[in-house]
C-alpha cells in the first residue's frame, strides 16, 4: 500500500490534493466486493500518518459542518441504488423524522463514540454504563461477550457451525421483542426485523446479526451498525461534537 493524492468529487463537493491510501494488491475478501474503496468519515485523530480526512478538508464548502446517514430497509439484491443516502452539510428531512432529534455529546473525538447507559432485550437487561460507536461499515451490532451471551440465550438461537453464525426460525421474528438502548435518559428501540435477517440460508432459518466485540479494554464496547441505522438516521454533527438520532422514514 502506498500514498497518493488526487481531486475527490463528493456529489459536486471538490476536494483538491486529497491524500489517500492506494492499494497495490488486494486480499480475496476485498477483491470480491462490489466496491472500489473505503471513505473514512471518522475524526482526524484516527487518521494514519496525520492525513486530514476528506470531509474535514471539505467543511468550508458545506452549508453546515455535519452529515446525515439514512439506510432503507433491506432489499433482496445486494446492490440497490435506493438502499441508502448520505447527505453532506445538512439534515436529511426527506428520509428522517426531524420533528424529534435526540442529540448525545461524543465521548471522544476519535470514533463517533457516545455513552450507553442501558441495554435490554426482553427479560435480559444490562444497566452497566459503557461506550458505543456508530459505524456505517458494519452489519448488525457488535456487543461485548456478556451481552452477546444474554442475547443468544434469550433468543434460544442455534449455532450454525458451517457459517459460524447463530440462527432462529424466521417465523418467530414478529414475536421477538425489540432491542432497547438507553442514552442519558433517552430510550431508542430497534425492531427484531432489523437484527434478525433472512440471508437465504434455507430451512426457514434467519440470521442473528450480532457479533462478539472484544477490544481487550481498548476502543468501544458496542458497535451500532446497519441494524441501528435502518431504525434511526444518524446525524454526525462535527461542529457541535455530537451525534443525533432521528427516526428513519421508510
Amino acid at each position: 500500500m502506498s500514498g497518493s493524492t488526487d481531486t475527490l468529487n463528493l456529489g459536486g463537493i471538490f476536494i483538491q490534493n486529497q491524500t489517500f491510501a492506494l492499494a497495490e494488491t488486494l486480499a480475496d475478501p476485498f477483491g470480491e466486493q462490489p466496491i472500489d474503496g473505503f471513505l473514512g468519515l471518522g475524526w482526524p485523530n484516527l487518521a494514519v500518518d496525520g492525513v486530514i480526512p476528506p470531509l474535514q478538508n471539505a467543511l468550508r464548502q458545506l452549508d453546515s459542518p455535519l452529515f446525515t446517514v439514512w439506510l432503507d430497509q433491506r432489499r433482496q439484491t445486494n446492490i440497490d441504488p435506493t438502499a441508502g443516502q448520505i447527505t453532506f452539510g445538512a439534515i436529511d428531512n426527506g428520509h428522517c423524522d426531524v420533528s424529534t432529534i435526540y442529540y448525545i455529546k461524543l465521548s471522544s473525538l476519535t470514533y463517533w463514540m457516545f455513552p450507553l447507559s442501558k441495554f435490554q432485550l426482553g427479560s435480559y437487561k444490562n444497566a452497566k454504563a459503557t461506550l458505543a460507536i456508530s459505524d456505517t461499515a458494519r452489519i448488525g451490532f457488535g456487543a461485548p461477550q456478556v451481552d452477546f451471551d444474554g442475547i443468544i440465550k434469550f433468543l434460544n438461537a442455534t449455532f450454525n457451525s458451517t457459517n459460524n453464525i447463530y440462527t432462529v426460525p424466521c417465523n418467530q421474528i414478529n414475536s421477538i421483542p425489540e432491542m432497547r438502548f438507553t442514552f442519558e435518559g433517552i430510550t431508542l428501540h430497534v425492531p427484531s426485523s432489523n437484527f434478525i435477517v433472512d440471508q437465504g440460508l434455507g430451512n426457514g432459518q434467519c440470521v442473528v446479526t450480532v457479533f462478539v466485540l472484544n477490544g481487550g479494554g481498548f476502543g468501544p464496547v458496542w458497535i451500532f451498525g446497519d441494524s441501528f441505522l435502518r431504525s434511526y438516521c444518524n446525524i454526525y454533527d462535527i461542529g457541535n461534537k455530537q451525534i443525533g438520532f432521528a427516526k428513519a422514514l421508510h
